[in-house]
């Protein structure tokens, strides 16, 4: 059953497993399925309707000049036998030649008149023709478009999706940095400046801080450079809609792969060659009073 423009604006995605955020890509990539194969559907049926109003006026003028030739050749008859009964006319030769004359004259206007009678019926078909097939082609174009402008929302709101998780991780990632910040700031002007060399406390929260920075800009490269697969977007007719969405942005790109991305370069920094550092001197500091 095809789907209707309702039904792909009512569409709600199953949520993903525990542990991992977004919709689940399955449905997602289903439910895109089911969109693409309908779009196809109607574009086929165009490409028929159109195939089946060319045949048809081809068919049409077909008969309509075989019908034309016809009569012109009767035509072309009856003026021939009525020349040679006006020759005999003008001769003498033919007994009752002026109501064989009037007769062929009655025959030929006749003629002429079922000629113009057939050549009108024939372009009022041919029109009544044209104008069906107009209606239908309209249709299927009016189809086609809704449901291609629900597709092209429905992909917008997955890429500012993705763009509203791009923005909440750089903000936890900026309030993370930010407190081992406050922190180094606070155990160094709490130390005074009676230390030549560090304390074990700034030492980890040093190594703290500069893993936190090679995290945040791994994220960000990794963010940004998925965004910029998303390549560009068709522009709809709504203004709100293409003012809203910043420029670089595509459905070509599933929300769970950025999901993944971000997993993984989490746990890369976890196995960070610094995060050991920063275990072992906060394991020192534990032990050694200071």
């Amino acid at each position: 059953m095809a789907l209707t423009p309702s039904e792909i604006h009512r569409k709600e995605f199953k949520r993903s497993p525990l542990g991992r955020r977004g919709y689940d890509e399955n449905d997602v990539d289903d439910f895109l399925d089911a969109v693409g194969a309908d779009v196809a559907g109607l574009l086929a049926r165009n490409a028929r309707l159109v195939a089946d109003n060319t045949r048809l006026a081809e068919t049409t003028d077909i008969d309509t000049d075989a019908e034309n030739d016809r009569l012109i050749a009767r035509v072309r008859t009856l003026e021939w036998q009525l020349h040679q009964l006006h020759q005999l006319h003008q001769r003498g030769t033919a007994v009752g030649g002026g109501a064989a004359i009037a007769g062929v004259r009655a025959e030929l206007a006749a003629v002429q008149r079922e000629n113009a009678r057939l050549r009108a019926e024939s372009e009022q078909d041919l029109l009544g023709v044209s104008v069906r097939a107009v209606n239908l082609l309209s249709q299927a174009q009016v189809s086609a478009d809704a449901t291609i402008g629900e597709a092209e929302l429905y992909a917008r709101d997955l890429v500012l999706t993705a763009r509203e998780q791009y923005r909440e991780i750089l903000r936890r990632a900026q309030r993370s940095a930010a407190e081992t910040a406050d922190g180094l700031t606070s155990l160094t002007q709490g130390s005074g400046a009676n230390y030549s060399r560090p304390i074990p406390e700034i030492e980890y929260v040093r190594t703290h801080a500069r893993i936190a920075q090679n995290q945040l800009r791994a994220i960000v490269t990794a963010l940004s450079t998925e965004i910029d697969k998303l390549g560009d977007l068709p522009h709809l007719d709504s203004p709100p809609v293409a003012a809203a969405l910043p420029a670089a942005a595509s459905p070509a790109l599933p929300r769970h792969r950025l999901d993944r991305s971000v997993r993984t370069l989490h746990d890369g920094a976890t196995d960070h060659p610094d995060a050991d550092t920063a275990r072992s001197s906060a394991s020192h500091r534990r032990q050694a009073p200071i």
